[in-house]
């Protein structure tokens, strides 16, 4: 393990040698002076070589668009979208070595007013964002945007006051005393706006680091003006507890007319100041929840639709739970790159080079790796199916709990492959075929006539079957119809095209399970595990399902609208439409209608 950690601290070391000098590929940016505004901040984060909060993001999540904009030349201005702002050109003519060229929207203020500008003097009326300034998306408790715009018109802490005031999603806001005992106190009053910066976002706003200036890393001031990325502060600071990855955190935010920063002191100190998703939330909000929804796995990506890294060197790059859905990797150079948990379905790394790349528990659902180079990567409780890896060369690879189902692997090569439970490319499974995928890399296809005749698969019809294991059986066209079954472990097995008509289901685990046009017509389901499950086209007409489970599933055209749904769970999952439940506030119940 030692050696293996030298190896790659000469390789990293390696690779940042070669960006000195080095203009990298676009991230798809059609306008450079993007591209260079990016670079300043976010490539030393990019390329390990600082450790701070995204200033931008990752890459931008939009090609360069045009928004209407009154005093622009021609009635548009410019702009491009990244997880944490929107960076525009207002005017092209402007002159184009000033930071003031390329600006960050003032996207908190048209969020937190619902008034959408277009125009010096113009704006488009809409509605407040009810969507949480930080934190989780689904957590019902952290401060909305509309929240703090309540209160915008609180006078400002004197400087030097300790701050011990805390904010609840309502907008009530009281004292708390303990608070003193982070020591927090307000800095500057800014005179634009009548508002303290809190300090610790002070002392951010006018730090210095590593930036990325004329094709070197240099140490500078982070911002060469510290209003440039945040502009002026338009609430003060308050404490509020968020929930953040599923935990309830304590922390300090403070809205600013182009972001809301956030201050929490049980993080490791480079990571205690942090800013938001208001670009993503902004395009959100703007465009109607997303404009437009993704498209559905095994459909094509429209160009642009993903974030582009395509040829770039990446050092270390961590897209940990992020959406990476039709993200352009091809010809990337990705060192240690962590996606773990990450949507990342048609995602192209075609020819791109992946060190030691951790995929645990990450979607590829249709992604294409044709030609890539990947060594030592770990695909641990991954969906893979229906991936193309023609050609690929895999160096000392795990799949773990992963599902292959319909990959193409039949031309790739492998250097020491460990499969552990995975589910091979022709649907068996690993640990039911001597421990190994290699011989099984065959895509399956469909049943023949794409429907099960009597006889396809085994015969469990009628039966009352006890806490039974089916872990590595093959159960392609199985019928379980009238069926009692407690607690049957399903996991891991490829059920396409079963029938569960009018059985009684106890405590299923259909972890990592294809059920793919599987019949449960007037099925009771009670606590079903549906965690990493396709049950694309999938019929539950009828069914009555009680406290479901579904989490990193998939229901692409399943027809659930007349079936029950008590208590349900969505995490991540894609709705019967196409959508995602995460982008629908945490439920399909609004998106049963089938995607045709």
């Amino acid at each position: 393990m030692v050696a293996r950690v030298g190896i790659v601290c000469i390789v990293v070391v390696g690779l940042v040698a070669q960006l000195q000098g080095v203009v990298l590929a676009t991230h798809g940016n059609a306008d450079v002076v993007f591209e260079r505004t990016w670079q300043r901040p976010d490539l030393p984060v990019a390329s390990g070589q600082a450790q701070r909060t995204w200033i931008w993001g990752p890459g931008p999540v939009t090609d360069v668009l045009h928004e209407p904009y009154e005093e622009s030349t021609g009635g548009e201005r410019s702009v491009q979208y990244y997880d944490k702002a929107r960076m525009e050109v207002t005017f092209a003519d402007g002159d184009q070595e000033s930071i003031w060229y390329v600006t960050n929207g003032l996207l908190v203020i048209e969020l937190m007013t619902g008034a959408m500008q277009v125009g010096d003097n113009a704006f488009v009326t809409r509605s407040s964002a009810q969507v949480n300034v930080a934190g989780d998306a689904g957590d019902p408790n952290g401060p909305t945007y509309a929240t703090m715009a309540t209160v915008t018109e609180l006078p400002a802490a004197a400087p030097g006051a300790g701050l011990v005031q805390r904010i609840d999603r309502s907008g009530t806001v009281s004292v708390d005393a303990n608070l003193a005992t982070y020591g927090v106190q307000a800095s500057v009053v800014t005179a634009e706006t009548g508002h303290a910066v809190a300090g610790p976002f002070w002392d951010f706003m006018n730090s210095t680091g590593t930036v990325y200036v004329d094709g070197a890393f240099v140490a500078d001031v982070l911002f060469q003006n510290p209003y440039f990325a945040t502009g002026f502060p338009v609430t003060e600071a308050y404490w509020a507890d968020v929930q953040v990855g599923g935990v309830t955190k304590l922390l300090l935010l403070q809205c600013f007319q182009r972001r809301c920063l956030t201050y929490t002191p049980d993080n490791a100190p480079q990571w205690q100041v942090e800013a938001g998703n208001v670009g993503l939330h902004y395009r959100a909000w703007r465009y109607d929840d997303g404009a437009p929804p993704p498209p559905p796995p095994g459909s094509a990506c429209e160009p642009g639709s993903g974030p582009n890294f395509a040829g770039q060197l990446l050092l270390q790059p961590s897209y940990v739970d992020e959406d990476l859905r039709c993200a352009v990797f091809t010809n990337a150079d990705v060192a240690q790159g962590n996606f773990t948990r990450a949507n990342a379905r048609l995602a192209n790394f075609d020819d791109a080079l992946l060190r030691q790349p951790e995929f645990v528990n990450t979607d590829l659902d249709g992604a294409s790796f044709v030609g890539a180079e990947l060594e030592q990567p770990e695909f641990n409780g991954t969906v893979a199916t229906n991936v193309d890896f023609s050609g690929a060369s895999f160096s000392q690879p795990s799949f773990v709990n992963a599902n292959l189902l319909g990959a193409q692997m039949a031309t790739a090569s492998f250097v020491m492959p460990t499969f552990v439970n995975t589910i091979c490319p022709d649907g068996s499974n690993s640990d039911s075929s001597g421990g190994t995928c290699l011989g099984r890399l065959d895509d399956p296809g469909d049943p023949p006539g794409g429907a099960c005749s009597p006889g396809d698969g085994p015969d469990f019809s009628g039966q009352v079957l006890m806490q039974p294991v089916f872990s590595g059986q093959g159960l392609v066209c199985a019928d379980f119809s009238d069926a009692t079954v407690a607690q049957g472990d399903f996991t891991a097995v490829n059920a396409g095209m079963a029938d569960f008509t009018r059985a009684d289901l106890a405590q299923p685990d259909f972890t990592n399970t294809i059920l793919d046009g599987a019949l449960f017509h007037d099925t009771s389901l009670a606590q079903p595990g549906f965690t990493r499950t396709s049950l694309v086209g999938a019929d539950f007409s009828g069914a009555t399902l009680a406290q479901p489970l579904f989490s990193g599933a998939n229901l692409l055209g399943a027809e659930l609208r007349s079936a029950t749904l008590v208590m349900p769970s969505f995490v991540d999952t894609i709705c019967p439409d196409g959508t995602n439940s995460d982008d629908n506030g945490g439920s399909c119940a609004d998106h049963l209608v089938p995607a045709t």
